[in-house]
């Protein structure tokens, strides 16, 4: 399988991508995942095939009939919206930019670009790291399962047997989405961390609408939840900030967080343990911040079995600012990641 790694390389090189548009094409697949959970209602989920440049050869059959034979896509209408992430290096060829291009080709062109690129993020954030592959995702941007077809015949009616057999898996996600719409708050927040408990790590992110009306459903943390959503609502909003280049805000709200009294020891812990890390890794030259952070993420749990590991990091921060002027990265193995 290939690795969807491999092609970030590639997107960085290309203008953008064919066929954009928010509609389906001929066969009834999106290349707009955003319009594509749109089409879902609330009824259906997203079926999401991504295939790159180098899939094994023996894959080449089944793709092109589940893409290219309309019976696939409307054989499962019923259910699903069909979305397909297509990086292959044919459709990549199509989107470069002649000389001589006009304004307006050239906006185009930059639009483009910006849709491959996010198709990219999605596809990795959806945990995707071999092509093709194919992930089942509610209408909200759940996870709800990764597929294993084999993509080694031309039976459209078999791909299609395949993907029914993921239906209970999709009425047992519905079920969960519905749990946290009724209830007691507590109730709720419970139903809430259900949900949340199925998503894998990098698609929790999809969830922070949720997670964050979490502390405000149970004020009296009688859930015993709330430390860990605190936790993670930060997480998310550090992450978009990340993603926006602002790496510092993204350390503040995380270091804001970690004062919050509802939590636990070892979560505000790792609060300041992760505004520390950040900015550590964006070789950030604030020394002294970083220390202070690591310190305090100590001082708050002095039984915990990270202090040594977290000392250790300290030493390594310290030894680097006594070398004035000198360049190195603020990196090295990370503690054990905590609970």
């Amino acid at each position: 399988m290939k690795k969807i790694g491999i092609i970030a390389g590639a997107i960085a090189l290309v203008i953008g991508l064919c066929s954009c548009g928010p509609k389906p094409n001929a066969n009834g697949w999106y290349q707009d995942f955003e319009q594509a959970k749109k089409a879902c209602g609330s009824s259906k989920s997203v079926i999401l095939l991504v295939t790159s440049e180098g899939d094994p050869v023996e894959s080449a059959a089944g793709i092109k009939a589940i893409t290219e034979a309309p019976d696939f896509a409307k054989a499962l209408n019923k259910s699903f919206v069909c979305c397909h992430f297509d990086f292959s290096q044919a459709a990549i060829d199509e989107t470069v930019v002649q000389d001589g291009a006009t304004e307006k080709e050239q906006k185009a062109a930059e639009n483009k670009k910006k849709a491959i690129q996010k198709r990219f993020e999605t596809a990795t954030m959806y945990a995707v790291e071999n092509t093709p592959t194919v992930v089942i995702i509610s209408s909200e941007g759940y996870w709800i399962n990764s597929v294993n077809l084999p993509f080694e015949s031309d039976s459209v009616d078999g791909y299609i047997a395949e993907i029914k057999e993921y239906e209970n898996d999709v009425a047992q996600m519905k079920a969960y989405v519905a749990a946290t719409k009724k209830g007691s708050k507590v109730e709720k927040v419970q139903a809430i961390d259900k949900l949340f408990n199925t998503q894998p790590e990098a698609c929790q992110i999809f969830m922070k609408d949720l997670v964050k009306k979490v502390p405000a459903m149970d004020k009296k943390n009688e859930s015993g939840l709330v430390g860990k959503y605190i936790v993670a609502s930060a997480n998310s909003d550090a992450y978009d900030c990340i993603v926006k280049g602002n790496v510092q805000q993204a350390a503040d709200i995380l270091a804001k967080s970690a004062k919050n009294p509802l939590l636990a020891p070892t979560e505000t812990q790792s609060l300041y343990y992760f505004a520390a890390n950040i900015l550590a890794q964006s070789n950030s030259s604030d020394f002294d911040t970083i220390i202070d952070l690591l310190n305090k993420a100590i001082e708050v749990d002095a039984e915990s079995p990270y202090n040594d590991e977290l000392k250790k990091i300290i030493d390594y921060v310290q030894d680097i600012k006594q070398k004035a002027g000198e360049s190195q990265p603020l990196t090295q193995e990370e503690p054990a990641a905590q609970e």
